[in-house]
């Protein structure tokens, strides 16, 4: 069962293959859907190996969509104002360092 005071979503930080940092945005399984609309903005991942190890030990998420900071500077700007949006409400940042790729 999910526990209310649990943060609404996670946003996972990450390298990303070409070394830069990846973010994944993942929601409490009860706020999914209010969320779909990440999945427009960004792109998606299947089997993304650092959500794979997450997800593991914090079943009441699920995997929305990811980003990253390897665009023009104007839209990783946007990126990061996403984020900014998405803390306010309630979402936490997390690093992950130890999945396999």
């Amino acid at each position: 069962m999910t526990n209310k005071n649990n943060p609404i979503g996670i946003i996972l930080i990450h390298t990303a293959p070409s070394a830069g940092i990846a973010f994944d945005f993942l929601v409490r399984k009860d706020k999914a859907k209010e969320y779909e609309w990440l999945k427009k903005s960004c792109y998606t991942i299947e089997d993304c190996p650092y959500v794979k190890k997450w997800l593991e030990t914090h079943p009441d998420y699920t995997y929305i969509a990811s980003e990253d900071l390897q665009h023009i500077p104007e839209f990783n700007i946007s990126v990061i104002n996403l984020i900014k949006k998405l803390i306010k409400q309630r979402f936490r940042m997390e690093c992950i360092y130890d999945a396999p790729i």
